[in-house]
């Protein structure tokens, strides 16, 4: 087999009602190059790492696992599993996408492959997204950010900083020797923080500028487990507070202390604010109402039809709408 051009790297979780869309995301793939996939799951106690057997059994020159026997996330002061998982990767690029999430795009290697092979001051790129919410049964399009990136390299560093780029970590695509010369600071700054995104993309965009294809291409899941989802107060207070201070110390190590005054202020008066009422039984049926006109448009026989179809179906008949 010829050496692969890209490695994606796949983390996995107790994500046996998903993995087999990412999976099939990956395979699904158009590309004049070859990939790999490097799939790493962590101790998962259902399913999920006999569906990552199946597939590496049917796909071995292109899927290759790591199936842990014992938790690495909950292991004090672990190295971030992704730069783990990329130690055995071969490729010039790499692409992330989460165990949960899936492409729902065939040709979403080959356009960020081609983008950062024709502009080599390029370091990471991103792309569009549908969230897929689990709870509310809704899949919707992010909208597109005002302006064309690449922006300029102070500005996109700090928006990324104050997690407002335009991008999720399942879109990311960036080249393999700008993550090595900057790994060591990397995982200075990824310690002990709940997620390693902000961290992984700050330090791509200070090595050159960070690009945006204004395409959706991945579907982005959120679900009661997934780290987005903050259904539980108790749970979202305590994740907003582990990651006020990994920012605090990364705009510390970075010479930033401005930001870290900053973010920590926005952070606080998040923290501190008081829980919201609960909601009225006539606030919950309009919320829901809104979120199905937002997804269809007020087109309610459709959204019937949406609720029994697979997700992978859903994301056939939105992109054919």
């Amino acid at each position: 087999m010829p050496t692969p051009l890209v490695s994606i790297t796949c983390l996995t979780y107790n994500h046996e009602e998903y993995i087999r869309d990412c999976l099939e995301g990956f395979l699904s793939q158009k590309t004049t190059f070859p990939f790999e996939v490097l799939i790493h799951d962590d101790a998962s106690p259902d399913s999920t790492p006999q569906i990552i057997r199946e597939y590496a059994a049917k796909y071995p020159d292109i899927i290759k696992p790591i199936l842990r026997e014992t938790n690495l996330h909950s292991v004090p002061g672990h190295r971030c599993i992704n730069l783990v998982n990329l130690e055995r990767a071969q490729g010039k690029y790499v692409a992330i996408c989460e165990g949960d999430d899936f492409w729902c795009n065939p040709n979403k290697l080959q356009m960020q492959f081609d983008l950062l092979e024709s502009h080599p001051d390029y370091t990471l790129c991103g792309c569009g997204i549908y969230y897929l919410n689990h709870l509310h049964k809704t899949y919707t399009p992010q909208g597109f950010p005002a302006e064309e990136w690449p922006i300029p390299q102070d500005e996109a560093c700090k928006r990324i900083f104050f997690n407002s780029h335009p991008f999720h970590m399942s879109a990311a695509f960036f080249r393999m020797d700008t993550m090595r010369s900057v790994e060591d600071i990397i995982q200075r700054d990824v310690m002990n923080a709940p997620m390693g995104d902000t961290q992984l993309f700050y330090h791509l965009a200070t090595q050159g500028k960070v690009a945006y294809i204004r395409e959706r291409m991945l579907t982005y899941r959120q679900h009661g487990s997934s780290f987005s989802a903050y259904d539980n107060a108790e749970k979202a207070k305590r994740f907003m507070q582990r990651s006020l201070d990994a920012h605090v110390r990364m705009a510390n190590n970075n010479n930033h202390p401005e930001w870290a005054e900053e973010f920590r202020k926005l952070a606080e008066a998040k923290l501190n604010a008081p829980p919201p009422a609960p909601p009225s039984f006539s606030d919950v049926i309009r919320k829901k109402i809104s979120l199905m006109k937002r997804a269809f448009r007020g087109d309610y026989a459709n959204f019937r039809k949406y609720l029994a179809l697979s997700p992978a179906e859903r994301v056939r008949m939105f992109i054919q709408s």
